[in-house]
């Protein structure tokens, strides 16, 4: 299989992951605060730890295999998050057991196995699993950097993959074993690799298309259910848009190939939400309840009546979109040097938190500079790589941006992790084009010298 690939291609998939790896398992790079990355995943994989001893006293598929909480009732009462891994690992039992209904939780299904088949300590089993997360989640970043490096060279692929290396969200969600950061992109690299191979718009087979979107989008559904669903569906039009310029494809191609997309994504979406449906049903007895379960929790995460809720959600369906978008903006960090760097001087110290407005600042000045000096040469195949690149990353804004429109009530609320759509692809695109904006730049002054 490897022998498909160049041998630097092999190489840099190697290093990358390797690195990438270490990254997200064991925060190696230093990209996320010792405490913060340690107290994060201990708060958000609460569910499936306590699904582990669920599975392990009854088997992976009772209660509809859904994720839950043991000994303890929704919202959690007071030290029931740490209750959840002290039973785990002491190889304890709960009395009760209530499920969290918003996900399907396949991988609760598969580390339950795992659990149940070996005979590894409770600990050893955390860390395999906290593994096995971190290389899926490194593969398919290495995957989408190898992408870079095939289309555009090393100095793009390896800002990229400093990027992603030194991002404190990806660090964060990496070796995730509840949100599974690779199943997030596994759409979008489906449709990427599969249009990379096709050259002209005849060579398009809209079956195959479609039978990768319903596949992948199944196996985010599968795998980190309805999480960021939206912006992983928007992801997958990225790819289009830059094969679209850079192959000159018409219009009604590219129209196609998005109703292609659009139709399947909905039905792989469909079909996860029938499963999701069977296993509410399962625990309620009742099809009609678990509907009305799903409704009621779109409802609260986007549209839904303020009236129809209380608390924090009331307030999240009334927020004020421009002040959750600033939030979002200027207020998150995107990259924290802060964590390698110490440094008594207080302007120093201040800068080493570097925020999303400052990467929207960098990326429009590079995109800027790129159309100033291209007015000299548009007829490179370099120029129209870095043309197409642009548009791609100057649209892939609109997936987390579709984020925060359609569910601004779950960003309002969950600031510990909505963050992360940020890359989701935007961020990780326009680092590739700072760096092919310098190979183009370069490219020009070799021209102007001869």
């Amino acid at each position: 299989m490897l022998s498909r690939f160049p041998a630097k291609v092999v190489l840099v998939f190697i290093v990358a992951m390797l690195l990438l790896t270490l990254g997200f398992y064991r925060n190696q790079w230093g990209a996320a605060g010792k405490k913060y990355f340690y107290d994060w995943k201990t708060n958000n994989e609460l569910m499936l730890v306590a699904r582990l001893v669920w599975s392990r006293q009854t088997n992976v598929f009772s209660e509809g295999a859904l994720f839950g909480v043991g000994d303890s009732q929704w919202p959690l009462e007071a030290g029931a998050e740490q209750r959840q891994y002290e039973i785990y690992l002491n190889n304890g039992k709960f009395n009760t057991y209530a499920t969290y209904n918003s996900a399907i939780g396949a991988q609760g299904v598969v580390f339950g196995l795992i659990d149940k088949l070996t005979s590894f300590d409770p600990g050893i089993n955390l860390k395999l699993f906290h593994g096995i997360s971190a290389v899926f989640s490194a593969i398919a970043l290495a995957a989408l950097i190898c992408w870079f490096l095939t289309e555009f060279g090393y100095l793009p692929a390896l800002f990229v993959l400093g990027f992603a290396l030194m991002s404190e969200w990806l660090t964060l969600y990496g070796a995730s074993i509840f949100f599974q950061l690779w199943s997030f992109y596994a759409p979008m690299l489906g449709i990427l690799f599969y249009l990379s191979k096709v050259n002209v718009e005849n060579e398009i087979n809209y079956r195959s298309l479609a039978l990768v979107s319903v596949f992948t989008v199944i196996v985010k559904g599968l795998f980190s259910g309805f999480e960021f669903i939206i912006v992983a569906l928007a992801m997958m039009i990225v790819p289009t848009v830059y094969y679209f310029v850079l192959r000159k494809w018409r219009l009604k191609t590219i129209f196609a190939i998005c109703g292609n997309i659009a139709v399947s994504a909905l039905a792989g979406t469909m079909i996860c939400l029938t499963i999701l449906s069977f296993q509410i049903s399962s625990v309620t007895g009742s099809w009609g309840k678990a509907i009305s379960y799903i409704i009621f929790t779109f409802g609260k995460r986007s549209f839904g009546d303020p009236a129809n809720y209380s608390g924090f959600e009331a307030a999240s369906l009334t927020s004020n979109f421009w002040s959750v978008l600033y939030r979002y903006v200027y207020e998150g960090r995107a990259i924290n040097l802060g964590n390698l760097i110490q440094s008594n001087i207080p302007w120093i110290q201040d800068h080493l938190e570097i925020g999303y407005d400052k990467l929207f600042i960098l990326f429009a000045f590079v995109s800027l500079i790129f159309f100033i000096v291209s007015r000299r040469n548009k007829q490179s195949l370099l120029y129209h790589k870095t043309l197409s690149l642009l548009y791609a990353t100057w649209f892939s804004v609109l997936a987390p941006l579709s984020w925060f429109v359609l569910f601004k009530a779950h960003a309002y609320i969950h600031a510990q992790l909505d963050y992360i759509v940020w890359q989701m692809p935007f961020t990780l695109f326009g680092f590739a084009l700072c760096g092919m904006t310098i190979n183009y730049l370069v490219s020009l002054l070799k021209f102007n010298s001869r």
